[in-house]
């Protein structure tokens, strides 16, 4: 799931998750029209399947990026600043979404710069402040709470705040 990603300017919502899971692999009109209304399901999205893909809110948005990249069921989802631009409301759906995943054995990777997410974290990986730009060096790993404590760490100096 890309930060930032457009949809066709011509499909519905439940037509843009159609085509994923056609590009997944998904066979069958019928089989990939049942998988598309479970994953509007999964994500919120079934009462707007009708709904021009590109005029929905930019956490429904994320949402149905979400269900698009986890359509073919992969093992791994790599999400870069899924929370960019989102209300308080969309983001804790947004990772209550990515939770349920992780739940059902998938592997998540965010990369991230809001705190609130990144103190919920399994395992942190900081690195610095020029992490975009450059390619960055590792600066500090390991829980938040070790990250925080880690005096070398940009993150983790906002991180202590967090953890308070």
């Amino acid at each position: 799931l890309p930060q930032d990603f457009r949809f066709f300017e011509k499909l519905k919502t439940w037509e843009f998750l159609d085509y994923g899971a056609g590009l997944a692999g998904i066979k069958g009109t019928r089989k990939r029209s049942e998988i598309v209304d479970e994953m509007l399901r999964k994500v919120g999205l079934y009462e707007v399947r009708d709904r021009w893909a590109n005029r929905l809110s930019g956490g429904m948005k994320r949402r149905l990026g979400i269900a698009q990249a986890i359509i073919g069921n992969p093992k791994v989802i790599i999400v870069d600043e899924p929370t960019t631009g989102l209300h308080f409301h969309d983001i804790h759906k947004l990772m209550s979404s990515l939770n349920a995943l992780i739940e059902r054995g998938h592997s998540v990777l965010i990369i991230e710069h809001n705190m609130d997410v990144i103190k919920c974290a399994d395992y942190v990986i900081d690195l610095g402040p020029e992490g975009g730009d450059k390619g960055g060096n590792i600066v500090a790993v390991g829980t938040p709470e070790e990250v925080a404590a880690c005096g070398a760490s940009y993150t983790g100096q906002f991180l202590k705040e967090k953890l308070k």
